[in-house]
This record gives structure tokens, C-alpha cells and sequence, in this order.
């Protein structure tokens, strides 16, 4: 959990990158339990409780569970204690943290900031798990291919013409240049009216290059779930305006990413 998160955890509700609540069912984080997986993460499991009454004794809604519910808890909690064991020594190692991308380390931190005090929490870690384990197998198969290859292929499925897909540097200065640009109220009538105007603003050497580039990014970031949405303006002329979930670099990229 990020430095600001916890900063701000007693008296907000919601972290302030991603907006989750951390609330479940009206329930005030004060009465959560401690997220021990996490804990894993940041300090030496012998350092923390082992006796699963000593961790929640304290903790008014963990106390009021009945035995076969505590039973549910207690498993998923050593479930994701165990996945915690194993991305450590991951995640603290820069020549193994290019195995996973930027998406499945995201997921991996979701999973692991889950609650599951109650039955639907415990059905939300099913589900991220399941597409946590789907991240890291095309991240272990993206590491071990060749990377022409790879890049071949996926060019092929989102029907770029070969040698079209963007580098990273030009994904990242793109994303952030269409934020700014939409947000400066530029009025944008149509994709093709914001891939001209983006090409302008991205400044290279070779000028086709930039276009190609701005028109595969718009692209993806058109297709379902699309990030854009049409907007009539007072004359009763619409423009294209970004969805607001998507009107920062971190939910963009999150969205471009997956």
C-alpha cells in the first residue's frame, strides 16, 4: 500500500489513486481486520501474530463471525499468505520484476488489498485470482518468446500493420498527451480530427512515424470499453471528451494496459 494511502487511511475512505472504497457494506475500515497478506509483503512473517485469535481479538466485526465463517476467512487468508510468500522474493529483485508486467503487478496488488470478512469478498478474491493466474501465464509466455515474434503476433491480433506497434516511450508520451490535450477543452469533433491534432503535438524525427503511432493508440483506447464519449456543446455540436474514470495517466494506462 502506498505511502499516501496510509497517511490518509484513519479519516478517508477511499484510496486516492484508484478511488476504492474501503468500506464493505457500510462498515467502517476501523473495524476491518488487519490485512496480514500484506503485511507479508513489507516485513518478516515471524514477526507477525501466528495465533489467528491474537491478530483479531481487537477486531469487532472479526469477532462477531460465526465458527464456520471464521473457518472461511482463516483459509482464504493463508491462501493469500501463501501468494504473498511467493511474489516477495519477486518483487524485491529488479532482474525478476521484468518477468511480470505493469498490469499483473497491479493485479497482484489488488488481490492482496482484498477483504474477505464476508462471503462477497471472498467471491471477489475468486474472481481476481482467476484473472491474476491468466495475467501471469501470458506474462510468462511474453518472457520466454521471442520478442519479434511476440510482437508480430500481437500486431496481428489488433490488426496493426507489421512494424506499426508504438514503443513504450512513445505509449506513455501519447497517453499523456492526449490527457492534456482533452483537458485543455480543444474542441475534437471526430477520432480522426484527434489524431491529427495529437500528431502535431508529439514531436519526432519522422512525422509518420508519430501518426501512426497516435492513430494505433486512439484506436485501442476507441474499442470496447471505450475510453471517449460524445459531448454536445451549447451551439449543439458535440466533441469528443475522455470518460471520466479515465482522466488520469493511471487509469488510462490501466485501461490501455489490459
Amino acid at each position: 500500500m502506498c505511502g499516501g494511502c496510509i497517511y490518509i487511511m484513519r479519516d478517508e475512505n477511499k484510496c486516492p489513486q484508484d478511488e476504492v472504497s474501503f468500506e464493505i457494506n457500510d462498515m467502517s475500515i476501523n473495524q476491518l481486520p488487519t490485512n496480514y497478506p500484506l503485511l507479508i509483503i513489507h516485513y518478516d512473517r515471524k514477526q507477525l501474530p501466528k495465533d489467528t485469535e491474537e491478530r483479531y481479538c481487537d477486531c469487532p466485526s472479526y469477532m462477531k463471525l460465526d465458527d464456520l465463517t471464521r473457518s472461511y476467512f482463516t483459509v482464504t487468508e493463508n491462501f493469500l499468505g501463501e501468494i504473498s510468500l511467493l511474489i516477495k522474493p519477486i518483487i524485491n529483485d529488479e532482474k525478476r520484476q521484468s518477468i511480470f508486467s505493469r498490469s499483473t503487478t497491479r493485479k497482484i496488488f489488488s488481490l492482496l488489498n482484498s477483504q474477505y470478512i464476508n462471503h462477497e469478498g471472498r467471491s471477489k478474491v475468486l474472481e481476481a485470482t482467476r484473472s491474476l493466474g491468466e495475467h501471469i501465464c501470458i506474462d510468462c509466455i511474453r518472457h520466454y518468446q521471442n520478442p519479434q515474434l511476440l510482437k508480430d503476433n500481437l500486431e496481428a491480433a489488433i490488426r496493426l500493420p507489421r512494424g506499426h506497434f508504438p514503443e513504450p516511450a512513445m505509449q506513455e508520451k501519447v497517453l499523456k498527451t492526449i490527457l492534456l490535450f482533452l483537458k485543455c477543452c480543444h474542441p475534437i469533433t471526430s477520432g480522426e480530427d484527434l489524431v491529427e491534432s495529437m500528431a502535431q503535438l508529439v514531436q519526432r524525427k519522422d512525422p509518420y512515424g508519430i501518426l501512426s503511432s497516435v492513430h494505433d493508440i486512439v484506436h485501442l483506447l476507441s474499442i470496447a470499453p471505450c475510453c471517449f464519449q460524445m459531448v454536445e456543446q451549447a451551439d449543439s455540436s458535440s466533441s469528443i471528451k475522455l470518460k471520466p474514470e479515465f482522466q488520469n495517466y493511471e487509469s488510462i494506462r490501466r485501461e490501455y494496459d489490459s
